[in-house]
């Protein structure tokens, strides 16, 4: 189970890498020459009367928002499924870290140093089995996979 808990670890690299477009531009903090201009170097059309909000829903409109993890995965022909975050019934690592706070929450209750809570972590996460995993998979809705 030592891989579920490596999969967690990144996950934050996850969210803060490759979850975000390609495109890396906050339009709403730009000024209106920098949005002018990044009009320019894309040849994207606009009109030099338009004020801000106008060139920012432009810019808005032209950027591809697709996250770069979804565009790695179709280039291996593989699809990626986005699931809410904080929803048991259709993202199951949620259940498994319940599962994993409650057997932590345990032993930090009983007197254990916060400070082997790691180890605990970990011991927790050998807890898990494989039929636990696929359990909680077998109860996603088939329109949630």
């Amino acid at each position: 189970m030592k891989t579920i808990y490596k999969s967690l670890k990144l996950l934050k690299k996850f969210h803060s890498r490759v979850l975000v477009p390609k495109e890396q531009i906050i339009p709403t903090s730009m000024r209106k020459s920098e949005l002018q201009a990044w009009l320019i170097e894309k040849q994207i059309p606009w009109e030099e009367h338009w004020l801000k909000p106008q060139l920012i829903e432009q810019i808005d409109a032209s950027i591809d928002k697709t996250p770069l993890v979804q565009k790695m995965a179709e280039l291996q022909s593989h699809k990626v499924l986005l699931l809410p975050v904080h929803h048991p019934e259709l993202n199951p690592i949620e259940t498994i870290w319940a599962i994993v706070k409650n057997e932590c929450g345990k032993l930090l209750r009983q007197g254990i140093p916060f400070q082997e809570v790691r180890k605990h972590l970990e011991i927790a996460f050998q807890n898990i089995t494989s039929e636990t995993c696929q359990g909680l998979y077998d109860k996603i809705p088939a329109s949630g996979r």
